[in-house]
């Protein structure tokens, strides 16, 4: 500028009020024509130029002056490489690494007019040196720069010079998608210290600060999280990158990591801090080859997690958990035949888990399961009352005869009411007790002697096989106890009948179970109230029903307990009825006879 303006028209225009510069210049240099040259370095010299200018003829009397630009400081263009973390987000300002060697990095802020070019697209932008990073400050907050891949260039002095390298410009992410992996998500456990988790679904290049925010506690303040990015900040576009979570102190429920980047907004990213999973203490899960479904029941802590159980050839029903959680049955059906000693693996999926748990050899096939197929039950004779099929009195020896399959000499007869009620017994094959025996008379059957006696009345009786590890039979129903009124005498009484009836008398024990009495099993009448307790040893009663005659001297009377629709045959047959008194003679007075006569006898007869 100044040569332009001290020379003038020959360098360049000059403005007005240079007219003292212009004068200056035909009185330090008269008869002197300027010519503008290039200088090049000679070959050979230390020092030496070579000068490109104009030869035409001079004027008379004037000589040629050539003239040269010389740079200040005397550097040429420096090379500019850009570094790794060559990616920047668009809209923001970003420190981008470059290699520059010395001296040229102590002039780089000579370079003007800087721009980033993309084809035949020139964008300029505002370009600052950080001389205590080795970096470019490129500032696009106030540049409409589309995402893309770009060239840096700029001017030194009037010489171009372009950067080594592509600059990649990528827009911010939302983490809108953002997510921890399954793995991760799963091992994220209340209380188990620092924990290892990775996070994808979004690019997550340009990170700058993640947090840890426990949701609707709003005097928590947010924890510092420690993150790694695989390739590096602002080095490419990465899609995943690993978080460490301290859960020493969270508890199970619902968090927030919220991640920055260098535009300063936050992010917020859901997760969840899970309860410890669920403990089985008791597998593996023992099944019977050939059952069509079988009942275990699984015990540890937190069941109620569980959702579903698979294992392959199997199907698992899962049913509800006990209050303390300990506890939870489950149904099993096999779909094929393994052979006993298989042992199949089982997936429990879990509740707010991504993966199931694998429990190997969980399920393990042993024999079949025992089986009770029949029982005949032989029933006490001279009973005053008749029992029913499926009914045998209390307080007599019950003995059966047990058609069993898949029965083994240490197998257990276990007999106990179904609702719990009363003694429950263990019976071993081959021995006796005070009150019992069970002797195996086929491998196919066994023989049981039985007192009733502690069992209470209306107990249904079960039996079940047990095999020990092998399973147990499902309970079979031998019989429902059977308490029987005692009857000491029926008698009628001495009464004529009134209005068809007679007075009938029932003596004995237990009679409040009678609640009806008649001549068949159809018609019985009501007994009317209870019985009535009777002088002397014992728990003796009496009962008294009116009754019509019966239909015969052989007819035996029918009783119904309570609760039966229909009347039971006894034993007992019809009293034999008191004798008709003999029929009274009603006398009428005959006029004709006079008072003081004597009637004739035979008179009186004939009359």
């Amino acid at each position: 500028m100044a040569g332009t303006l001290f020379f003038g028209s020959p360098i360049g225009l000059a403005a007005g009020g240079t007219a003292m510069l212009l004068d200056l210049r035909a009185i330090a240099f008269p008869d002197t024509q300027f010519r503008a040259s290039f200088a090049r370095p000679l070959a050979g010299t230390p020092s030496g130029v070579n000068l490109c200018g104009q030869q035409s003829p001079l004027p008379p009397h004037t000589r040629a002056a050539f003239i040269w630009a010389s740079r200040v400081p005397n550097i040429g263009p420096p090379p500019i490489h850009v570094g790794a973390a060559d990616f920047i987000p668009a809209a923001q300002k970003t420190p981008l690494l470059v290699e520059v060697p010395q001296p040229g990095w102590k002039y780089l802020d000579h370079a003007r007019e800087w721009a980033l070019v993309s084809g035949d697209k020139k964008f300029k932008v505002p370009v600052v040196k950080l001389g205590n990073q080795k970096a470019l400050e490129i500032d696009l907050t106030k540049v409409k720069l589309p995402p893309g891949d770009y060239k840096l260039a700029a001017f030194w002095d009037w010489t171009p010079l372009e950067a080594n390298g592509i600059v990649h410009v990528r827009p911010l992410n939302d983490f809108k998608e953002a997510h921890f992996d399954p793995n991760s998500q799963d091992r994220l456990l209340a209380g188990s210290g620092k924990v290892a988790a990775t996070l994808r679904g979004s690019d997550f290049e340009f990170i700058s600060k993640i947090e840890l925010q426990k949701p609707n506690d709003e005097f928590a303040t947010p924890e510092s999280v420690r993150f790694k990015l695989p390739k590096g900040l602002r080095e490419g576009v990465q899609d995943h990158m690993d978080v460490q979570i301290d859960t020493g102190d969270l508890d199970p429920g619902r968090y927030k990591l919220l991640i920055s980047q260098q535009d300063g907004k936050s992010h917020a990213v859901d997760f969840k801090v899970l309860s410890n999973p669920p403990k089985i203490d008791n597998l593996p899960i023992v099944v019977n080859q050939g059952a069509v479904a079988q009942h275990f029941v699984l015990k540890g802590a937190r069941l109620e997690q569980v959702s579903k159980l698979e294992a392959p050839g199997a199907i698992l029903d899962l049913g509800a958990a006990s209050a303390d959680q300990t506890e939870r049955s489950v149904t099993v059906e096999l779909k094929s035949a393994p052979q006993p000693g298989t042992e199949l693996p089982v997936k429990a999926y879990i509740d707010g888990r991504n993966a199931p748990l694998s429990f190997p050899a969980a399920l393990e096939v042993i024999g079949p399961l025992p089986v009770i197929t029949s029982t005949k039950l032989s029933l006490p004779k001279g009973m005053p009352i008749a029992a029913r099929q499926d009914e045998f009195p209390s307080g007599y020896t019950l003995n059966a005869l047990l058609d069993v399959k898949n029965i083994e000499r240490k197998s257990v007869l276990r007999l106990a009411c179904a609702d719990g009620a009363g003694e429950h017994t263990d019976l071993r094959i081959g021995e006796q007790g005070s009150g019992w025996s069970l002797t195996q008379l086929s491998p196919d059957q066994l023989f049981v002697a039985f007192d009733t006696t502690g069992l209470p009345a209306g107990c249904v009786l079960q039996a079940v096989i047990d095999n020990h590890s092998k399973g147990s039979s499902k309970p079979f129903t031998l019989a429902r106890m059977l308490l029987v009124p005692q009857i000491d005498s029926f008698t009628v009484a001495d009464t004529p009948p009134q209005n068809g009836t007679r007075q009938y008398q029932f003596t004995g024990e237990n009679l409040e179970l009678i609640e009806k009495l008649g001549w068949d099993d159809q018609s019985g009448l009501e007994v009317p109230g209870l019985p009535v307790p009777l002088r002397g040893p014992g728990l003796k009663q009496s009962i008294q029903i009116g009754l019509p005659d019966p239909p015969s001297l052989d007819t035996v009377v029918y009783v119904w307990l309570r609760g039966d629709k229909q009347g039971r045959a006894t034993t007992i047959n019809a009293p034999v009825l008191p004798p008709e008194p003999p029929p009274q003679i009603l006398e009428t007075p005959d006029s004709s006879i006079p008072p003081s006569a004597t009637p004739d006898p035979a008179s009186q007869h004939q009359q």
